[in-house]
């Protein structure tokens, strides 16, 4: 577990949004060095952050650092889009705003417009074709 990208509560003063970015990627990129990347499958992370802390928006360019991270070593970026996705950022997913594509995400809340509770996964083909083949990606 590290901390969130959360600019306003973690960065130092004299730090930009992308120096901040870098160091609070970097965490992952340590945490995963101190586990050993074949242990590591997945990193989870809320988009914007909304539940605890009030629509909080990565800084700078925070998911494209952790998206070569994860890359790097092989590991699945799942995303958490279920208050943010659906169109709810000006995207179908707030990530598509950072040009970042994650291996899974969930979304929810707006699937369903507030007429309908409902919930979905969507993943990419390779992640779909390793469950379907019952193989890891």
């Amino acid at each position: 577990m590290i901390e969130p990208c959360f600019e306003y509560h973690f960065a130092e003063a004299w730090e930009s949004a992308e120096i901040y970015a870098l160091r609070a990627a970097q965490a992952l990129e340590e945490e995963i060095q101190s586990l050993g990347p074949e242990t590591v499958m997945a990193f989870i992370a809320e988009t914007v952050v909304g539940a605890t802390s009030g629509a909080v928006p990565p800084a700078g360019e925070y998911l494209k650092h952790i998206r070569e991270i994860c890359d790097r070593h092989g590991v699945l970026l799942i995303l958490d889009e279920v208050m943010c996705g659906s169109g709810r950022t000006g995207t179908f997913l707030s990530c598509e705003q950072d040009g970042v594509v994650p291996d899974i995400v969930t979304l929810g809340k707006g699937l369903g417009a507030g007429y309908q509770p409902i919930g979905a996964v969507m993943c990419t083909s390779e992640v779909y074709d390793a469950v379907a083949q019952g193989r890891v990606p």
